[in-house]
């Protein structure tokens, strides 16, 4: 009698426990498959695997997984092999809904037992959004890194293209002043002077354009210096002088 009881308890706690599975099963918002894992056919399909893949349960029940994975029947059962030994226990997959779409999904599986028979029980995450987001930040990281490198060559080629001829501005300026400026008349020697620089002024603002980059890239360092700011803003005046008179 004793016996007995304690078979009739053990049955009502695993009724109970069944029980618990099948409204945890049938209600819950996420994708939930039960699959042989011989054959692959469906065994079970809870409300929201339905809305998933767009099929009613009753016409789930009579598909295998091979219907709606993408990947060669001889993959999917490999793979479901895995699961039941529990080599591996998550799996990304491409799966067909009834209208034709492909979502790409993340599928946690693993083996349980109903009833004496061993199924796999499989949780399906739709994850196509969220691969499409990852993909786009990636080809925007990509982007980024391809224009930050286009960017220093188009730099050093700028710096490259206008320092060389300005050194050889520079360069012979300096052979015209030793040569006709001893001599030259005021207004020749401030022309000169204002060529000279001109020059010089495009040389440092090449430099600051380069120095910005490094800056940018985190290769630079600031490093603060006295300043006589007299004698800056006297020279601008300078450089500015001939556009200011033209203009009145």
């Amino acid at each position: 009698v004793e016996e007995m009881r304690s078979r009739r308890r053990a049955e009502e706690a695993l009724a109970e426990s069944e029980a618990r599975f099948r409204s945890m099963f049938e209600k819950h918002s996420a994708v939930m498959l039960l699959i042989d894992p011989e054959t692959g056919a469906i065994l079970d399909a809870n409300a929201a695997a339905s809305a998933f893949y767009g099929y009613p349960i009753a016409t789930l029940l009579r598909m295998s997984i091979d219907d709606i994975n993408t990947l060669p029947s001889s993959e999917v059962a490999e793979e479901r092999q895995q699961a039941l030994r529990e080599d591996r226990n998550s799996f990304m997959f491409a799966h067909r809904l009834a209208d034709g779409a492909v979502r790409t999904v993340e599928v946690h599986s693993s083996p349980v037992a109903i009833r004496d028979r061993i199924v796999l029980f499989s949780i399906i995450h739709d994850i196509t959004d969220r691969m499409h987001a990852e993909h786009e930040l990636v080809t925007a990281k990509l982007r980024a890194e391809t224009s930050e490198r286009l960017k220093d060559v188009f730099i050093a080629n700028i710096s490259h293209e206008i320092r060389t001829p300005l050194n050889i501005i520079l360069g012979y300026t300096g052979v015209i002043a030793e040569t006709f400026l001893p001599g030259a008349p005021e207004n020749a020697k401030r022309l000169f002077e204002s060529v000279e620089r001109g020059s010089e002024r495009l040389l440092r603002t090449v430099d600051m354009i380069l120095n910005v980059s490094r800056l940018q890239a985190g290769e630079f360092t600031l490093k603060p210096v006295l300043l006589d700011l007299s004698k800056l803003v006297m020279k601008i005046a300078a450089d500015h002088q001939p556009l200011a008179t033209n203009k009145n």
